[in-house]
Order: structure tokens, then C-alpha cells, then sequence
């Protein structure tokens, strides 16, 4: 981690209010990873800080600085890179809570995130991600983003040569990956086919039971006509 050195101030360190850190060690009951903000910069080593991640969110907090490391807020249009580390700030997806961190696992300005603690991703560009500077990525750690990165491709691969209504059946549980129906892709078949079919099977048995009603009444004429003779 970049722990920021001992005894300098914030401007000594060319950091200003409202710029961005993480603790690198636990500290008055917050834990390591804590985002804090500069709050106000009282021109020493031991400035206030503003918590903005976790249950404690809002306190103010009196706090050396080299018990953080600072946070890199990423360029417009900043292009990300297999293995780079970022922070959360704010709330930006279900797989990643502020001050949980992340290493990209696909290449580009809209990347992809995998949670560094329960392997959860999510992907795209927000001002909630910060980047974590001097943060190394074992040679492993980099072969099995890669894998991921290729495996996600794969996926992106198979999904864009569906057609629309592959996509659509899929995603409704209609269809299984083969293309056949699935048990309730039958059940609305069934109910469809009875939609559209149910009045004309019902004119049919209704023309059948007046061909009927018409052949019996012609043999009551034909008797009728014998017994008269």
C-alpha cells in the first residue's frame, strides 16, 4: 500500500480538501479500507477527515496522514487496464459497496470489475470508482484475469449471434441454449395454439352435430314417407 509518509502536511504533499483516501491500517473502530475525504485541512500532519464509506458514514474523524493512502480520481475517459486496482466511493452496483476494492478484469474505457473479497463483478464507467496508485498484481493473479477477460468475450460472442428471438425466449426461461422449449415454453405453446385454434375446432363440431341433427331428420322424412304408402 501507499502509505503516505510521516510529519508532512497535505499541502506539503500537494493534496487538497476533498481529495480521496483509504486507511491502510485500522484506526479508532474503522477498518482497513475505510474511504475517508479530506474534510478540512488545518495545515498539519494530523488533518480532520470525513468518513463516506460504511456504517459510519458522515463522521468526522482527526487523523495523521500517514495512516492512508491516497486515492486517484481517473480522467475523462481514463482507459483501464487488466489488473489496475480501483476503490469504491459511493454506492455504485450490488456487487461492489463503498470502500470495498476491485481489480479490472477487461481491457477499456467501460471496463469490468471483479470484487477483490467475494469475486462478484459488475462493469462500466462511474465517478464512484477511484484508482488505488502503486497497487502490484501478482504474475497468477494477472494469467487468471486474463482467463476471465477471455472467458467474458466468449460469452459476449455467443449472445451477439443470437437473434432477437433467442434472446428473448432465453431470457424468459421459453427456451433452453440448445433452441428447444423448455417445459414452460410448452405450456404457452399449448395455451396459445388453444387461443388461436378453440373457435375453429368449435365451428367444426358445431357443423358436425348439424350434419347430424340434418341426416336424422332426413331419416324421419324417409320413414315418414314409407309408412304413408
Amino acid at each position: 500500500m501507499a502509505r503516505l509518509p510521516e510529519g508532512l502536511t497535505a499541502k506539503q504533499l500537494g493534496l487538497k480538501e476533498g481529495d480521496k483516501f483509504r486507511l491502510v491500517e485500522d484506526y479508532d473502530g474503522y477498518k482497513i479500507g475505510t474511504v475517508v475525504e479530506l474534510y478540512h485541512d488545518d495545515d498539519s500532519s494530523c488533518p480532520q477527515f470525513r468518513v463516506i464509506s460504511g456504517d459510519k458514514t458522515g463522521n468526522l474523524l482527526g487523523m495523521y496522514l500517514k495512516r492512508c493512502e491516497p486515492l486517484r480520481k481517473p480522467d475523462e475517459g481514463h482507459y483501464y487496464t487488466i489488473g489496475e486496482k480501483v476503490t469504491i466511493v459511493s454506492a455504485f452496483c450490488s456487487s461492489l459497496k463503498p470502500g470495498e476494492t476491485a481489480t479490472i478484469t477487461r481491457n477499456g474505457p467501460s471496463p469490468h470489475f471483479k470484487n477483490d473479497v467475494t469475486g462478484k463483478t459488475c462493469f462500466g464507467h462511474s465517478k464512484s470508482i477511484y484508482l488505488i496508485d502503486d497497487a502490484p498484481i501478482s504474475t497468477e493473479e494477472h494469467i487468471n484475469n486474463i482467463g476471465d477477460t477471455m472467458a467474458d468475450a466468449t460469452t459476449l460472442l455467443k449472445e451477439a449471434a443470437l437473434t432477437t428471438t433467442d434472446r428473448v425466449l432465453r431470457k424468459h426461461g421459453l427456451e433452453d441454449t440448445t433452441g428447444a422449449y423448455t417445459g414452460a415454453g410448452q405450456t404457452l405453446l399449448i395455451a396459445d395454439l388453444w387461443s388461436e385454434r378453440r373457435e375453429a375446432i368449435a365451428n367444426k363440431l358445431t357443423a358436425a352435430e348439424r350434419k347430424v341433427a340434418e341426416d336424422l331428420e332426413a331419416d324421419k322424412k324417409a320413414i315418414a314417407v314409407d309408412t304413408a304408402e
